[in-house]
């Protein structure tokens, strides 16, 4: 009945009231599905209903303490998250993915895998202690350890030699089995190069493309980037740029609407202009925290044209925000920028105004990076 009412259905209005107690009737009569349930429910919250870290861990840990595997799991991954007044403990986290690795949990092995590759506070970065977790994942089938032990292999790291052609293998080993991130990856190798991969636009599109088929956003945006430059032996077509940003755009993928809200400022070659929509796209993507589009907007009021008044004070606000998330061209920008005036219009904090645009070259977010599952 718990389910009935978190998840909704038929005829049934979503009460996460009710479904805690209906969980909380068969967790009191000892049902560890109930139980773990119920620490999920405290662990997510929802809407009317406050997320509880410290209820979720006390029912978590019951369902867990009846060896309920699930439970372990989402009790690995509580510690690793942490929340609000719970801190995060990778040591737990590992306490507990080991108890459900044991009990041939395939995806505490991954995450067990996870956590040695990146360390954390207090956890140092063991990568044969990764990969030894990845191998006893990838026995059990699974994919992303497949994608993530590829990528070690290829270049390896301390304690960990690399071993390329088995890296290779387990990349396009994970990308037959459907592994959108090893397609993705693939085709960034192919698109930058690597060990063991040359620089190949026709194999980067074709995986990007099989990622972006399984809807891998970051897969949609590279395809943008690939079509919108081009090489001497892959033709630029803005159109296909156009409609893969778009693709991007519509699952809220800042980065495309950067990349896109630059190609629409000045157009190009069977793709008009449309700095409007160039700058709305710019401003979205400043609205989600995008550090290029805020350094570009900021050369676009530095510099004005295409309908931008010059605006040095919104320009050092934008280049300011840019540059406290790390973007380097926008701290270059902030040091060549001249020295500021009385601001004559509104500061960063407040509303745009909607005027049209024009590009700036700097900034450019271009195609995304490596791809963890």
């Amino acid at each position: 009945m718990g389910d009935l009412f978190q998840d909704g259905g038929e005829g049934i209005e979503v009460n996460l009231h009710v479904a805690e107690r209906w969980y909380m009737k068969a967790a009191m009569l000892g049902n560890d599905l109930a139980m773990n349930n119920l620490g999920l429910l405290y662990n997510n919250g929802g809407e009317g209903f406050p997320a509880d870290l410290h209820k979720a861990k006390y029912w978590l840990q019951k369902a867990a303490d009846l060896d309920n595997t699930v439970a372990m799991y989402n009790l690995g991954e509580l510690y690793e998250q942490g929340g609000a007044d719970f801190p995060v403990d990778l040591r737990e986290a590992e306490r507990w993915y080991i108890k459900a690795a044991r009990l041939d949990d395939a995806i505490s092995m991954y995450n067990l895998g996870y956590l040695n590759e990146h360390g954390g506070k207090d956890f140092p970065v063991n990568l044969h202690e990764a990969e030894l977790w990845y191998l006893k994942a990838i026995e059990h089938g699974h994919t992303g350890a497949m994608n993530n032990l590829g990528f070690l292999y290829l270049e390896g790291g301390k304690g960990l030699p690399a071993n390329p052609e088995q890296g290779k293998f387990l990349l396009f080993k994970a990308a037959g089995l459907d592994e959108e991130s090893a397609m993705y990856n693939l085709g960034l190798l192919y698109q930058h190069g690597g060990v063991g991969f040359e620089v190949d636009l026709h194999e980067a599109e074709r995986w990007y493309l099989n990622a972006a088929e399984l809807g891998d956003v970051m897969a949609m945006n590279n395809l943008g980037y690939l079509y919108e430059h081009g090489s001497k032996d892959f033709a630029v077509d803005l159109c296909k740029a156009e409609h893969w940003y778009l693709e991007a755009v519509r699952l809220e993928y800042s980065v495309a609407m950067n990349n896109l809200g630059l190609l629409y400022l000045y157009g190009g070659e069977g793709l008009p202009a449309n700095p409007e929509q160039g700058k709305r796209l710019l401003l979205r993507a400043v609205g989600l925290g995008n550090a290029s589009a805020m350094n570009n907007l900021g050369c676009l009021y530095r510099d004005g044209g295409e309908g931008f008044e010059v605006d040095l004070p919104q320009a050092r606000a934008l280049f300011l925000k840019a540059a406290g998330l790390g973007d380097a061209s926008a701290m270059r920008n902030l040091k060549k920028l001249p020295e500021p005036q009385p601001a004559k219009k509104r500061g960063f904090d407040e509303a745009f105004p909607d005027e049209p645009d024009h590009a700036c070259p700097e900034g450019e977010s271009g195609a995304g990076g490596i791809k963890r599952c």
